[in-house]
């Protein structure tokens, strides 16, 4: 069996939940690096139809920009979460409970990588 998602309409706002845990004999966390790219482009997920009823100006702009990564340190019976977000300066910041920090954007690669945000790009 096969699922397979297609977009009709692109969001200005694009969540993207990846899959960290796994099943099994017992239920764990996948720890594996989370490659993230600063952009990326939706256009291969749109729908074939999407362009013959949105028109092609609405397909044409599929390109998304990172903004946000929200972050779960720890297992499957508790952990951890904390955030890094790029402000409207451009650069990226950490935030843990009552503490922020300025990170550089390498550092947003991660094992911890839970919940991507991207909008659309201009």
């Amino acid at each position: 069996m096969t699922k397979q998602y297609k977009l009709w309409k692109l969001p200005e706002i694009l969540i993207i939940h990846l899959k960290r845990f796994k099943a099994g004999d017992t239920r764990r966390k996948d720890d594996s690096n989370v490659k993230i790219d600063s952009t990326i482009s939706v256009r291969n997920f749109l729908h074939d139809k999407a362009e013959s009823i949105l028109g092609s100006s609405a397909c044409r702009n599929s390109n998304y920009q990172i903004y946000a990564v929200s972050n779960h340190m720890g297992g499957t019976g508790g952990g951890h979460y904390t955030a890094s977000c790029k402000g409207v300066d451009g650069k990226w910041r950490y935030f843990n409970d009552s503490s922020v920090s300025e990170m550089s954007s390498s550092q947003v690669q991660s094992s911890d990588a839970y919940v991507l945000f991207y909008e659309k790009s201009a």
